[in-house]
């Protein structure tokens, strides 16, 4: 975390610089003036309105635009959002540009010195600085996909693409250390089999899962909000159900895995549900956020259990809704672990979007690996 005093000198220094901008911007354009060494916008009255020398007015004024990008640093990491830091991080070395020009003109054009120039530019640096430091600090923390937070390899894993049904090629992760392994049908987001659910793939494969990554979209990956929505809506449900009862079939029989079963995020956890609705092969079904069926009468099918993952700022999955799934499941005796985390929202186990919870999203995973190690290694042993 980033220490309380950061965000204070953050919030004086923008007060400040806010102040004083409105202030002069009212009395007279807000222009350049060159004189006696580039005295650039902050006029001697600003000095006498608070008692202070030109050289403290100076740091006010150009130290205050980047301490606008530390305190949104600040803010930024504990929100965990790398967009806003990249975004913040420009403002601030916006500002020790804007200073180096400064001290460019003076040096090579003017060939004169202002002393309070100077100093606002080597404090609008130093907080440069700073901020990069900080930024630093929390592209360190920030992972740049689930895998990178979540991993703890037990074993070496190999990987492969498959065919595993026509028109479709799987991603298959499995340990490569011989051996009779769980065999694990993965289903991606609406995004597509992309990167991030191939290091998914390989991470369960690394706890001692033959995983394999199935692939509804004949190869598509969508790399816009628009498109993935068009691809979701051209899904037909039931060349999926029988793409994913291939991957089912392939696994078992192609890779010798004893049990099978599911795991998907968003619209891969819906498509999990559908298929431990229509498999009986499928002993543990993983429902991230995936629409909770509450009123077809194919649930009392699933002869495996279901662990669901659901958060209760979710707008698109109300918690009623996934209370009465849950109901539903105890009525026709699955045996099921529903969780619904306080504070997040929709994808929030997602680290490239805006509702990423990484503690949320730890605590989840590993409350995956000890469902599946209960229905599909135990079993094994």
């Amino acid at each position: 975390m980033i220490p309380g005093a950061f965000i204070l000198f953050g919030l004086l220094g923008l007060a400040a610089s806010l102040y004083i901008f409105i202030k002069k911007s009212r009395k007279e354009p807000l222009t350049c003036h060159i004189d006696k060494g580039c005295n650039v916008v902050v006029h001697s009255r600003y000095s006498r309105m608070f008692g202070v020398p030109n050289e403290a007015i100076g740091v006010l004024y150009y130290g205050g635009v980047t301490a606008l990008g530390v305190l949104a640093l600040a803010g930024v990491q504990l929100l965990s959002i790398p967009l806003f830091l990249l975004l913040f991080l420009g403002v601030a070395a916006g500002s020790a540009l804007f200073s180096l020009v400064l001290i460019f003109i003076q040096a090579f054009v003017l060939k004169s010195w202002c002393e309070y120039c100077l100093i606002s530019a080597g404090a609008s640096f130093a907080i440069f600085l700073l901020a990069v430091a900080i930024a630093g600090t929390t592209f360190i923390n920030i992972p740049m996909n689930n895998a990178d937070a979540l991993k703890h390899p037990l074993y070496e894993v190999a990987t492969s693409q498959v065919n595993y049904v026509e028109n479709a090629k799987g991603f298959l992760a499995r340990p490569k250390e011989g051996g009779a392994y769980p065999g694990v049908v993965m289903v991606h987001e609406w995004w597509g089999l992309n990167e991030g659910m191939k290091d998914m793939a390989k991470e369960l494969a690394a706890q001692g899962y033959v995983v394999l990554a199935a692939d509804l979209y004949g190869g598509e990956v969508a790399e816009e909000p628009d498109r993935a929505r068009a691809l979701v809506a051209s899904v037909n449900q039931e060349q999926a159900v029988a793409n994913m009862q291939a991957a089912v079939s392939y696994l078992r029989y192609q890779e010798n895995t004893p049990v099978v079963g599911t795991i998907g995020w968003c619209f891969g956890g819906g498509q999990s549900l559908q298929l431990a609705m229509t498999n009986e092969d499928i002993k543990a079904a993983v429902i991230y956020y995936g629409t909770p069926l509450v009123r077809d009468q194919k649930l009392a099918s699933i002869r495996g259990a279901v662990l669901g993952i659901f958060g209760d700022q979710d707008q698109a999955i109300p918690v009623a809704q996934v209370e009465e799934f849950k109901q539903q499941l105890q009525t026709s005796n699955i045996a099921q672990e529903i969780n619904i985390y306080p504070g997040v929202g929709h994808a929030f186990a997602n680290p490239s979007g805006a509702n990423y919870a990484p503690e949320a999203t730890k605590d989840a995973w590993k409350k995956t690996l000890t469902f599946f190690a209960k229905y599909l290694k135990a079993p094994l042993e």
